[in-house]
């Protein structure tokens, strides 16, 4: 099976390789597309999920990952350019704890590789797991930090080929999951299926702090509407989770705020501002800025879909 838009960007040099030899490829690999996983097709490559281990299914997801070579262009060229960029790839995956290149085979006409990454999930969607309230901020800063990783390997300052964020969860035995934010950045790799917006990077920055800002404002007024006198103990309890919750909104407002005041901050101009809120322990008095918590106004390019 294979996904091609003729009116996108997707290559038709790709197109025809895959049609051609893209089983035969997966063969020769000795894998195995996913249950109805079909061979995406970009601007300069493809890709294609494919069957992963039992045990590491649950947590991760095997891609083989194709850059077909254009035939005006010459293999050796192609060639150090495809490795380059899936080797860069894989230094942007490890950087942020999210993957790996595992194994690449470079042809006359085309480099593979097969990537294993962990699975991510959208951000926003519904009932999606997000950190507690105090592990928020260094989410977000890890998170600025994966964006410098981002621009320095991948060389893409305008954020053009980001499509999507994904949240991790990361397991660690007994003790909390670790959750790493981080961009998509396989378009950036095999190229686009159609037209984007470019983003400055602070703008985006911007954009998924106000939003992890209006969902943790929509978690305390479910907290706020569903708390109880009846019990002391936990009306109690649910009161310290409520102002954690509240002064955790106001302190994500301010660095909003602060980056529409400065224009385009850098990355660890912001990520100062991050790891420097500390929320309150056992708190019972609402945060001074509590009174309008979450009416910052969230914009992120329809290119990015937090």
């Amino acid at each position: 099976m294979i996904r091609f838009d003729p009116q996108g960007l997707g290559g038709p040099h790709v197109f025809q390789f895959v049609r051609e030899k893209g089983s035969r490829l997966l063969a020769l690999l000795g894998e195995r597309a996913a249950a109805d996983a079909p061979w995406e097709i970009h601007s300069h490559g493809a890709w294609i999920r494919v069957e992963a281990e039992a045990d590491a299914a649950p947590f991760f997801e095997r891609r083989v990952v194709l850059l077909v070579r254009p035939e005006d262009q010459a293999p050796d060229t192609f060639s150090g350019w495809a490795e380059g960029r899936l080797e860069h790839l894989g230094r942007y995956l490890e950087a942020c704890n999210t993957g790996r290149v595992v194994r690449s085979v470079v042809q006359e006409r085309s480099v593979t590789a097969i990537v294993m990454g962990r699975k991510g999930v959208d951000p926003n969607a519904p009932g999606v797991e997000l950190p507690p309230a105090g592990a928020i901020p260094a989410l977000l800063a890890d998170f600025t930090a994966n964006v410098e990783r981002y621009l320095r390997l991948l060389g893409d300052p305008d954020l053009r080929y980001v499509m999507a964020l994904r949240l991790y969860r990361v397991p660690r035995g007994d003790r909390p999951a670790d959750f790493v934010l981080g961009l998509d950045a396989l378009p950036t790799v095999v190229g686009l299926t159609a037209e984007a917006v470019p983003i400055p990077p602070a703008s985006l920055v911007r954009g998924v702090v106000g939003e992890l800002a209006r969902q943790q404002a929509d978690r305390a007024d479910e907290l706020a509407s569903t708390r109880s006198p009846l019990r002391p103990v936990d009306w109690l309890r649910s009161t310290h989770a409520l102002r954690r919750l509240e002064a955790l909104v106001a302190a994500l407002d301010d660095v909003v705020l602060r980056i529409d005041a400065t224009g385009m901050p850098d990355m660890p101009t912001i990520r100062g501002w991050l790891n420097a809120i500390e929320l309150p322990r056992w708190p019972l008095a609402r945060p001074a800025a509590a009174v309008g918590l979450g009416v910052v106004l969230v914009s992120v390019a329809a290119a990015v879909a937090f």
